[in-house]
């Protein structure tokens, strides 16, 4: 195996350089949004529109129509997945489950099953405030590949089209207040827009990686220590 090593540990926003007009002659940047810091991808223009995924989807529970809980439901507006025009809608917000607060191998999955969904929610949204409570501040490849780069994207009026991440979880450990998880991973493809809906941004989908999350329990539950990849 490969192994990659991620870039120093960094809470300023990235160093991308972006064109006053967007185009794709106008330059290219750079995707990397990744699940661990080995999975930086260069950026390319790229045909075809990706599709959206989601990492870890929960079923949804069913109440009797006639039920106030149920005519409440039925009024929550569905998500709308983003175009090139449009930012995603109504997107929801990943639930801690309680299997996720076991300090346990099971729990140790679950909360790393969680966290997928934080990368993809935060993505998708460009919003970081669930994710940064579920993360030790020197985690390098949380902020440089998900809250750096979502933070960028949002305060340059840009938003994702496609991409997820999927994970595959092998096997869990615990050794005291640390948990450890092992699992397959990759990146699907996605594209980034501005408001006028001009092309900003392409990231390929990567192969499959071996990623190893490190969690810590600070007392008041799970956290993303580091993440880290290699190739399989």
């Amino acid at each position: 195996m490969k192994s990659h090593v991620a870039p120093p540990v960094s809470r300023h926003r990235p160093q991308h350089e972006f064109a006053r007009r967007w185009s794709p002659a106008a330059w290219a940047l750079a995707g990397t949004l990744a699940l661990a810091g080995s999975l930086a991808l260069a950026g390319c223009a790229a045909s075809g529109q990706p599709g959206e995924t989601s990492a870890a989807p929960h079923a949804s529970s069913s109440t009797s129509a006639s039920s106030p809980a149920s005519a409440s439901a039925s009024a929550s507006p569905s998500m709308v997945p983003a175009t090139p025009t449009s930012p995603a809608k109504n997107v929801p917000v990943p639930e801690l489950p309680e299997a996720a607060k076991e300090k346990t191998p099971e729990g140790a999955v679950a909360f790393t099953e969680f966290y997928v969904e934080l990368v993809n929610y935060t993505r998708t949204t460009n919003s970081t405030d669930q994710i940064l409570k579920r993360v030790v501040e020197t985690c390098q490849t949380c902020f440089e590949g998900t809250i750096n780069q979502s933070e960028y994207r949002r305060e340059h009026g840009l938003h994702v089209v496609g991409g997820g991440f999927e994970i595959e979880v092998l096997k869990a450990d615990i050794d005291g207040k640390y948990g450890t998880v092992l699992a397959e991973s990759r990146l699907l493809e996605f594209k980034s827009y501005d408001e006028d809906g001009a092309w900003a941004e392409t990231s390929p989908a990567t192969d499959k990686y071996l990623t190893t999350f490190t969690l810590q329990d600070d007392g008041g539950g799970w956290k993303v220590l580091s993440v880290e990849s290699a190739e399989m």
